[in-house]
Order: structure tokens, then sequence, then C-alpha cells
């Protein structure tokens, strides 16, 4: 009997210390499995194109060089070590650099024409969101055309349902031989936070692709 309370008060002893050790946890930033870390300000090319990658830290890049298409991501997440390690996802931010064909059948239009409408075809993805913003403008001589958007609301987010917020960019640009080739750029940068998780004073900063539009040259095998 006296070996079994003994042991019973081992047991409860250890479960009191359990419930109140620290829970070690911390915030880092943390790849998908397919992108590979990059150095900031990085030459990155493809066949048709080359962009420097972002100008801070802890970006991951995946390069798609035969469809010329360019991928930066940057997530950050909460890892808890106690009791066993999990992640929590709290912001990823998204950059696409892309080479895009105009379809045959709209040959025929104005550049001021077909960017209208491709944004009237971007749109509707944007219909459930506040905010939302088209212009142009005008960045490093580069003419651009632009939607962008803000909202939140509850999402699937890494299999679970969660309260996000998120903010966008889409910029659209022809390159000068747009007449002739036929071809357009898109820059795309979107940022994810779970609104529950992190600090109310988070900011979201969309100029972060700024710099890589800035940097953005076509090689001379598209005539530009």
């Amino acid at each position: 009997m006296k070996c079994e309370k003994e042991k019973s008060i081992r047991i409860i002893f250890l479960l009191i210390s359990f419930t109140f050790l620290p829970s070690c946890s911390y915030i880092s930033c943390r790849l998908p499995y397919d992108f590979q870390p990059i150095k900031e300000n990085t030459l990155i090319e493809t066949t048709d194109f080359s962009v420097k990658s972002p100008s801070s830290p802890e970006w991951g890049v995946r390069i798609e060089r035969d469809l010329s298409r360019i991928m930066f991501i940057r997530e950050n997440v909460r890892i808890s070590s106690y009791p066993y390690t999990t992640y929590s996802k709290l912001t990823q931010t998204s950059i696409y650099v892309k080479k895009n064909k105009v379809p045959e059948e709209k040959w025929h239009l104005t550049e001021q024409e077909f960017t209208n409408d491709f944004i009237q075809e971007v749109e509707p993805r944007y219909d459930n969101r506040k905010n939302v913003n088209k212009g142009q403008t005008t960045i490093d001589g580069k003419k651009l055309f632009f939607i962008s958007y803000k909202g939140e609301g509850w999402y699937g987010y890494l299999g679970i349902t969660a309260f996000i917020g998120e903010e966008s960019i889409y910029y659209i640009y022809c390159p000068t031989n747009f007449w002739e080739k036929h071809i357009f750029y898109t820059f795309l940068i979107e940022e994810k936070y779970r609104k529950e998780k992190i600090p109310k004073s988070y900011k979201v900063d969309l100029d972060q692709i700024l710099p890589i539009i800035r940097s953005f040259q076509v090689k001379n095998i598209t005539g530009e």
C-alpha cells in the first residue's frame, strides 16, 4: 500500500510539474520545401528576363526558367517546442514575376485596351474583397497598370479555419515591343496574415516589390 501511495504521489507531482513548465516558443522564418533560400539582391535570370531578389533577408525562391516565371516567398512562423514541436504560420508574403503571351484574338487591341481587358479578367478574384483600386503608375521609367485590394475574412488556412487579413498589388507591364512581340509581364505581391496571432501594430509592406520591378530587365531575344 505504501509503495502504491508513493507511486501515485510521484505521478501527481510529475503532472503538476509539466503543467507549470513554461512554454518555449519563438518566431522564425521557414521556407516551403520547394523553395530555396536566396541572398538579398541576387541576380536571377530566366530565358527572357532578369530580376534581383528582394532586398531584405530570409526569402526563398523557385525558378521556372522554361516558363519564364520566378516566385519569391517568405513566411514567419511561431515555433513551440513544448510539449512537442509545432509550427503556426503567422504571415506569408509571396512575389511572382512572369512573362505572358497575348492571345492571338487580342492582337488587334491597343496597349490600353488590352490591359483594361486583362484587369477585368483578373478582377473577379477580388469580388469578395474590400478597398479594390485600379490605376496606372510609372516605376523607374516603366509604365505599369495595376489592381490592388485589402481584405479580411475566415478562410481555410493550413487545414484550419482562421481569420486572415490579406493585401495585394498586381502590376501589368507592356514593354516597348508590345505591338511586335505580343508579350507582357506581370508582377504580383500578396501578403496574408493571421489577424489574431500578430501584434496590432503589424504593418504590411507591399513596397517590397518595387526594387524587383526596378531591377527587371528584358533580354535582347525578345527584341527589348
